[in-house]
């Protein structure tokens, strides 16, 4: 439900695709947006998340990740009733799907500001229709925005090189590069100290190498690349790869694997992590 509060703080919607996002990518800001912004967060059951912050409104709209006009007409129109109904003065969105929607229900529903934030190109792994298709969609998102930004220096690059230019100049980001920022309390050295009660739990040596991957395990997080690399160097002793994330790879981590089944002992897998800078400090 959404709450008329009148206001003298700036009115900003932030869209995203997934509610997982909320707690990984914008955690940081909400903490740190109760005295500047009257926030509001749009995406697919993000309501969850109402009691852990209810200073911000949450609102729920199901953006399915993969391509499905029904769904993405029905998650746009109801992303323009939202826009007219709360009259944002920023909308910002993350994620490649909110990308597209936001910027247009904005447009749409004359929003002054409009944001996205590049978080990846979907259409880099792409071939052929599909990365023509994928490509046209990120080039709807710079048209239809005020403002872009990237999450770091590299991928402004990648995607000056691909024909995405502001003024003839890359995307601008911020600072060195960064998504919502970094709480620097979290990365203690304290961690390091105490990290070897976790490597026990996890079948972790005190002499282990640990590769560390911390991301959803799917193609265009690399995962391809990964796995082949690290099997070109598991054979050294006491090497372990700590994999972490959700499988969203439809099956293709399985025949990843099972092409390099002498390295199946040497990984750890996980799931979703809560406290990722405690797995970094492995």
């Amino acid at each position: 439900k959404m709450k008329k509060v009148k206001s003298n703080k700036v009115r900003l919607l932030r869209v995203v695709t997934q509610a997982e996002v909320v707690p990984w990518h914008l955690k940081n800001f909400i903490e740190r947006s109760e005295n500047d912004y009257q926030l509001f967060i749009v995406g697919d059951n993000v309501s969850r998340f109402s009691n852990e912050y209810p200073y911000v409104t949450f609102i729920d709209n199901e953006i399915v990740r993969k391509t499905s006009i029904f769904y993405d007409v029905k998650a746009l129109v109801k992303l323009i009733f939202i826009c007219f109904k709360i009259r944002p003065q920023i909308i910002h969105s993350i994620m490649p799907k909110a990308g597209l929607l936001a910027p247009v229900a904005g447009l749409i529903s004359f929003v002054p500001i409009r944001i996205h934030t590049f978080t990846g190109q979907v259409w880099a792994t792409k071939k052929g229709f599909a990365k023509r298709f994928y490509k046209f969609i990120d080039k709807l998102i710079l048209k239809t925005t005020t403002s872009c930004l990237t999450d770091s220096q590299s991928q402004s690059n990648f995607l000056a090189l691909n024909g995405f230019l502001v003024k003839g100049k890359p995307i601008s980001y911020l600072g060195k590069g960064s998504l919502s920022g970094v709480n620097l309390d979290l990365f203690d050295i304290e961690i390091v100290k105490d990290r070897n009660i976790l490597r026990t739990q996890l079948g972790i040596d005190e002499n282990d190498f640990v590769f560390v991957f911390l991301a959803r395990k799917s193609i265009v997080k690399g995962i391809k690349e990964l796995i082949e690399s690290f099997a070109e160097v598991a054979h050294l002793p006491n090497t372990k790869l700590l994999f972490i994330g959700p499988d969203e790879s439809d099956g293709y981590l399985d025949k990843l694997l099972d092409k390099n089944k002498h390295i199946r002992d040497k990984i750890i897998s996980l799931g979703i992590v809560k406290n990722h800078e405690k797995y970094l400090a492995l």
